[in-house]
């Protein structure tokens, strides 16, 4: 099992990539754009699964995660705010 935690700057609270509740799969953000253009449908990408997501943030994507403690709105976290785990099944 993989999971990506994350502290987003603004927060400073503890978050975690879950797929979006709207659609069921991870959206990333381009982190080659301003900050202030990243939150545009143009500069994001879905993927299905936590494996494609991974795969982009190593790219440099920023991925929209959720707020453990409140489930508020999602926010979008830089790749070197990151922690990525595996956990052996079992």
């Amino acid at each position: 099992m993989k999971i990506v935690i994350g502290v987003p700057r603004r927060s400073k609270a503890l978050h975690r990539l879950y797929p979006m509740k709207s659609t069921g799969k991870y959206q990333l953000h381009r982190g080659d754009v301003p900050a202030t253009e990243r939150k545009l449908k143009k500069n994001s990408v879905q993927v299905a699964t936590l494996d494609e997501a991974i795969k982009l943030i190593d790219e440099g994507y920023h991925p929209r995660m959720m707020n453990i403690e409140t489930k508020g709105a999602p926010d979008i976290v830089s790749p070197d705010r990151l922690i990525i785990k595996e956990f052996p099944n079992g």
